[in-house]
């Protein structure tokens, strides 16, 4: 189900398209914050966001898993948030994947650009299963991923692959559709 409490949602809503505003702004506004910062904070609100099969958070023991590949600057950022909402009593943990083809313990999983050779094997490791795919690779919603994040400009954009998405039994929830950009598998979605 969506993971996070009814007010984590509100605020990762909230986060959310601070975000996506942030981006917007004049570069000696956004100079203020890295771009990992910025990438990690998507990463971390988006399963908020995300609806998996199977019973409400709630009602589970298992804590939600977010993997990623290699630790690079996204990834220790996204750290960083995890550790900060276990203090708000969340249940998520982070971890590392040695073998990109094992990807049976995660809940979602970040592949950096750092990692782009490595995307179809991560990918295809993810088939049948309810995973959330995320990457900042050029091109990574067209090689079966789910959401691609983008810096055009000075700006991080969202695309989002509805079609790899709802293939993994996972629903987005129309508040993060209505901040991104829908693409298919066939061509590169224009921007808002």
């Amino acid at each position: 189900m969506i993971r996070g409490s009814r007010l984590g949602r509100k605020f990762g809503t909230l986060a959310l398209a601070l975000c996506m505003s942030v981006i917007g702004v004049s570069p000696a506004h956004a100079a203020t914050f890295e771009e990992s910062q910025i990438k990690a904070a998507f990463l971390f609100h988006f399963f908020h966001f995300i609806k998996w099969p199977g019973p409400p958070t709630e009602d589970i023991s298992k804590p939600f898993i977010f993997c990623a590949l290699h630790e690079g600057p996204v990834e220790n950022e996204l750290k960083e948030l995890l550790l900060a909402s276990q203090a708000h009593h969340s249940t998520t943990l982070f971890g590392l994947i040695a073998d990109p083809s094992d990807t049976s313990a995660c809940d979602y999983l970040f592949i950096s650009s750092a990692d782009k050779h490595l995307i179809p094997e991560a990918v295809k490791s993810t088939d049948g299963k309810a995973i959330l795919t995320v990457s900042d690779s050029e091109g990574f919603a067209h090689q079966g991923g789910m959401i691609e994040l983008v810096r055009r400009e000075n700006r991080i954009h969202v695309l989002i692959n509805l079609q790899n998405v709802t293939e993994h039994r996972l629903k987005v929830s129309s508040k993060l559709l209505q901040l991104a950009t829908i693409i298919s598998a066939n061509e590169r979605g224009s921007e808002e």
